[in-house]
């Protein structure tokens, strides 16, 4: 009798972005990376063999051959996980393999498995002392402050194997000094995080043997994807800010899964860069033969807590791919600007799919060069649900008059780019309103990362 077994681990990325150092979040990308391997070597040890593997992204799924080395591998392996990663939560579930739509199963396991309270450990007593930053319970002291059991380990792990997937021979490094990534004065830093399309619907139907292949060519493409977005960023940058570590720092990258911490006039370029490396990609590999992504993009001040950002990244993802109208539409971006107190949800978020972004990006160059920017932010409010639709006619109108005389070429640049924006149903003011966020976030003109990759 075979068994199927499956991991996961909950909240991986928040755990990695609990703290506000890069150091230590490098640090923890590179716990979760030796996690992967470790779990792969601890089930050879059991006799098991690796069905699907999504190591980086803190999950995969073994085969074994007998239910006392799966229920062997099932007590060790959770100990192993707290040691490593204290903090760090891991459901697991399994089930006999010859039971039919046994990966179907499996699934609904894991799911009952995530509802179910795990204590953090260690737990906090009254007398306890705490982290100043995070609050849990301290365990050490690190640079004469307290740290609790994640911190320590994400500081204390050294070894850089996200870093070196990434760089292969590159010559640069990532820079861990946030304060020393301003570009241009940009003071401004962006999550973006990308996720694969209805990845569990396309491996459901698969043999072990496909699943195991499947699994191979998606961590290949990501991992490829994110090395040709991480060029494109290279040579974008300015002269005077190109030196031996970029100012960028990769999260996670595994699976189908990806994030990055990029300064804020890079982000939605960077993005729009990997989605468009990441949909070549696929299209090279016939078993990944119409896989696509979409990516969430938030924009935060420099010391807004990485863990909320993170999770309104992963919120504007999630508003791209409802924005898509079939399993196999194409990629598609949202991005935000957050300036102040979120107050309402960013599910309905706007998004855009490669194409459209190219028209966007012609209409945010075409508003840089134009000079009555006010007006048109003025046309927006007014074109708003809540505004007044005979005004934002009437303005728009008196703008165009008076552009055709004094700014011809730059009005003509924006009525060709809404045209070309309105032939994907997308309206006028929604397209408005993100080109003008977006020119705030450019200090360098017309940034066309994207068109490195093309």
């Amino acid at each position: 009798m075979n068994w199927l077994y499956r991991y996961e681990v909950k909240g991986i990325q928040r755990w990695i972005l609990a703290s506000d150092k890069l150091k230590e979040l490098a640090g923890g990308s590179s716990v979760i990376e030796h996690l992967g391997k470790l779990a792969e070597q601890t089930a050879k040890r059991h006799d098991a063999d690796l069905v699907v593997e999504s190591l980086a992204a803190g999950g995969a799924t073994f085969r074994f051959s007998t239910e006392a080395a799966l229920r062997a591998f099932a007590a060790d392996w959770p100990m192993q996980v707290d040691h490593m990663a204290p903090g760090l939560q891991l459901v697991q579930s399994w089930i006999d393999a010859d039971v039919g739509d046994a990966m179907q199963h499996l699934a609904v396991g894991l799911a009952a498995a995530r509802q179910r309270r795990v204590p953090s450990l260690p737990e906090a007593c009254p007398w306890a002392a705490r982290s100043g930053r995070t609050g849990l319970p301290a365990v050490a002291t690190a640079g004469g402050v307290l740290v609790d059991a994640g911190t320590r380990a994400r500081r204390s792990e050294d070894r850089k194997r996200l870093d070196e997937r990434l760089l292969g021979d590159k010559p640069w490094g990532f820079d861990n000094d946030l304060d020393g990534w301003a570009v241009s004065d940009d003071r401004g830093v962006a999550v973006v995080h990308a996720d694969g399309n209805a990845i569990g619907q396309r491996v459901m139907g698969l043999d072990d043997a496909e699943r195991k292949a499947f699994s191979a060519a998606l961590s290949e493409a990501t991992l490829q994807a994110s090395r040709v977005a991480l060029d494109a960023f290279e040579r974008r940058l300015p002269e005077h800010v190109v030196r031996a570590s970029l100012p960028l720092r990769p999260v996670v990258i595994g699976g189908d899964d990806v994030t990055f911490l990029v300064p804020r006039s890079y982000a939605v370029p960077f993005a729009h860069a990997y989605l468009a490396a990441f949909d070549a990609e696929c299209a090279t590999r016939p078993i990944l033969t119409g896989v696509t992504a979409c990516a969430g993009v938030i924009i935060v001040r420099t010391g807004f807590p990485f863990s909320q950002a993170h999770a309104l990244a992963e919120e504007l993802c999630r508003s791209a791919k409802q924005g898509r109208t079939s399993t196999d539409a194409p990629s598609r971006l949202a991005f935000h600007r957050l300036t102040t107190s979120l107050t309402s949800s960013l599910d309905e978020h706007p998004s855009f799919s490669l194409e459209q972004l190219v028209w966007l990006e012609e209409l945010t160059a075409a508003i840089q060069a134009f000079k009555a920017r006010g007006k048109l932010r003025r046309w927006v409010e007014l074109a708003g649900a809540d505004g007044d639709a005979k005004r934002a006619d009437d303005l728009w109108r008196r703008t165009a008059d008076v552009a055709r005389d004094t700014e011809a070429r730059a009005w003509g640049r924006i009525t060709d780019a809404l045209a070309g924006l309105r032939t994907d149903a997308l309206r006028a003011q929604t397209a408005m309103l993100a080109a003008l966020e977006w020119s705030m976030l450019q200090p360098i003109q017309g940034s066309k990362l994207w068109r490195a990759v093309s």
